[in-house]
């Protein structure tokens, strides 16, 4: 086990987080635009992802266990960023792209989160407004807009 398997596992993980990202954008979008077809699209693409991501998660955990195993690393945990502490001061450009690769997950985790919270405020304003429309029509006790505009 080397540094260009660890680097090849933690690719594969960063394509799988775009993807996922993608799919979370679309979503974002559809839900803008209303785009029913695209929206469950976006699901489906997202679904898929997890899928993908969960995959090459489990792939990397056991990469980074060997990688630890083959090199006799004493951490306290099998974790990316346990290796590099321990690789910090080596002077190396596989060493460098895990860093990289590292910041690159941490970015794309970080804006899936941003898009996450926006698409559940999105979600909710859309309930609310579906529940505010159907009550409206079924009771007609309240308008559907504001007469003091």
């Amino acid at each position: 086990m080397n540094l260009k398997q660890l680097n090849n596992a933690l690719e594969v993980q960063l394509e799988n987080l775009h993807n996922y990202l993608d799919a979370v954008e679309r979503q974002q979008k559809a839900l803008i635009t209303i785009n029913f077809n695209e929206l469950e699209q976006s699901i489906t693409d997202q679904e898929i992802s997890l899928k993908l991501i969960s995959e090459s998660e489990y792939k990397t955990e056991e990469t980074i266990k060997m990688f630890i195993a083959n090199y006799k690393l004493q951490v306290n945990e099998p974790a990316l960023k346990n290796i590099l502490e321990r690789l910090r001061n080596v002077k190396n450009d596989d060493v460098k792209d895990l860093f990289v690769k590292q910041k690159e997950i941490r970015d794309i985790v970080q804006s899936i989160l941003r898009l996450n919270t926006q698409n559940r405020i999105l979600i909710d304003h859309s309930r609310n407004f579906i529940k505010e429309t159907v009550a409206a029509l079924v009771n007609n006790k309240k308008a559907i807009l504001d007469r003091k505009i």
